[in-house]
C-alpha cells in the first residue's frame, strides 16, 4: 500500500555567519510547512552552519589568511 508525502524545498539562505538566527529561520519555516500539511523539508547543502561564499575565492596558497577570516575574536 502507498502512502503519499508532501515534500518541500526551502528556498532559503543562511543568515550570514550566524548560527543562531539560521537555526530560527529554519523552525519557522518548518512550522510554516508543517501548517501547510508538509511531511519532509529539505534545505540547501550546508544551510547549518553554512560555509561563506568567499571561502572558494582564497587559493590555498594564502591559508594563513583564509585561517584569519575564520577566527572569532574574544569577548572580554
Amino acid at each position: 500500500m502507498r502512502k503519499n508525502i508532501k515534500v518541500a524545498a526551502a528556498q532559503l539562505s543562511p543568515i550570514f555567519l550566524n548560527k543562531e538566527q539560521t537555526v530560527e529561520k529554519a523552525c519557522e519555516a518548518i512550522l510554516d510547512a508543517g501548517e501547510k500539511g508538509v511531511d519532509l523539508m529539505v534545505f540547501p547543502e550546508a544551510f547549518i552552519p553554512g560555509y561563506p561564499d568567499w571561502v572558494w575565492l582564497i587559493p590555498n596558497s594564502k591559508r594563513a589568511e583564509l585561517d584569519d577570516l575564520y577566527l572569532k575574536p574574544e569577548i572580554p
